[in-house]
C-alpha cells in the first residue's frame, strides 16, 4: 500500500461529503418553507410576510397581533 496515490479516493470522499451537506442544509430550507406554507394555507388567511413577522415576535416576545399570534 505504501506509495499508491488515494488522491482519487480522497477527491471522492470529499465530493460525496458535499453532496450530503448540501441534501441536508437543502431540505432543512424545504422544511421551513413548507412550514410558513402550511401556516399561510391553514384555516385562516394569513399571508407569507405576516406569518414569518407572527412567528418572529412570538419568538422574541413582542407580540403585535394577538389574534394572528393566537392562530399560528
Amino acid at each position: 500500500m505504501e506509495g499508491k496515490d488515494d488522491s482519487g479516493v480522497v477527491k471522492t470522499y470529499r465530493r460525496s461529503s458535499y453532496h450530503k451537506v448540501a441534501f441536508i442544509v437543502s431540505c432543512a430550507m424545504l422544511m421551513v418553507v413548507s412550514i410558513v406554507a402550511a401556516i399561510g394555507l391553514g384555516p385562516v388567511k394569513i399571508g407569507f410576510i405576516e406569518s414569518i413577522q407572527t412567528l418572529i415576535s412570538h419568538m422574541v416576545g413582542e407580540i403585535s397581533d394577538p389574534l394572528n399570534d393566537y392562530f399560528i
